[in-house]
């Protein structure tokens, strides 16, 4: 089955996040893999809403319906 939309959620208080978080959304752009950003990992890697049409934000709880699958990086436990 291939995903058609992947939501990313990250740790905003680690280190280097931001960097991590735009190298994973370049990969899944290459194939053409829409991503879906919770609100406040979009804010730390600098997405704007209406950033791109691959690229979406979301509240927490709207990552895990709007999606296929989720990819969480770094112990994340807030949801709002």
């Amino acid at each position: 089955m291939h995903a058609k939309t992947i939501g990313l959620i990250a740790h905003t208080a680690k280190s280097g996040v931001a960097e991590l978080i735009n190298a994973i959304s370049r990969e899944f752009g290459r194939f053409s893999i829409s991503v879906l950003f919770e609100k406040e990992t979009a804010r730390i890697a600098g997405k704007k809403s209406g950033h791109s049409v691959h690229q979406r934000i979301a509240k927490p709880w709207n990552v895990s319906r709007e999606t296929g699958s989720i990819l969480v990086s770094g112990r994340y436990s807030r949801l709002e």
